[in-house]
């Protein structure tokens, strides 16, 4: 082959791959604009005061005491949802400088840590001023929802001694602790 010719075919071998990335930018950008952004809440996700009422049947004066711990417990957990995202914004704005403060990732990594352990705690606590509100048979209803809530991927360790005879393998085939005689939360 002359010169001339490895030349000519280089020339197309570029023009080729020119040409398929421009069709692969496209095609990116056509996909981009076609598919309308997914609506962040779902119309078919109901709203969980609505559940909780449904589910334990619970007494006009039990939902109105629901819904107003349900405010204040969502205001709390917004706060601290905030603080959390700018730790976050602080550690991902660090962490690509050319030169990181360790220590500043480290301590604010701390930070972002205890605010998720303090999310957790006020969950628990939410949880138990619930079950205040609740009859016998809601707690049991109650203790259910919120053993799904906490325990949803495979492989969720039950508790040591449970009494269940699960000894820590997970809650697959374990159905809300009926077969247990103890309650996951329960309160001394």
């Amino acid at each position: 082959m002359s010169y001339f010719n490895k030349k000519h075919v280089m020339l197309w071998v570029v023009i080729a791959v020119i040409v398929i990335n421009f069709a692969a930018i496209g095609a990116i950008i056509y996909k981009l604009y076609q598919n309308p952004k997914q609506e962040i809440r779902r119309p078919d996700r109901h709203c969980a005061q609505t559940y909780l009422e449904s589910e334990l049947h619970l007494t006009p004066l039990q939902a109105e005491e629901f819904k107003k711990l349900k405010k204040a417990h969502h205001d709390s957990v917004f706060v601290l949802h905030n603080l959390m995202k700018e730790k976050r914004g602080i550690i991902s704005e660090n962490m690509v400088k050319p030169n990181p403060d360790t220590t500043l990732l480290y301590k604010t990594t701390e930070e972002l840590g205890m605010l998720f352990a303090q999310t957790r705690k006020l969950y628990i606590s939410h949880y138990f001023e619930l079950r205040e509100v609740c009859n016998p048979d809601q707690k049991e209803k109650l203790s259910e929802i919120y053993t799904k809530l906490f325990c949803q991927g495979e492989g969720c360790p039950a508790p040591q001694d449970s009494g269940c005879g699960k000894g820590g393998k997970g809650h697959k085939g374990h159905k809300g602790h009926k077969g247990c005689k103890q309650e996951p939360f329960e309160v001394n």
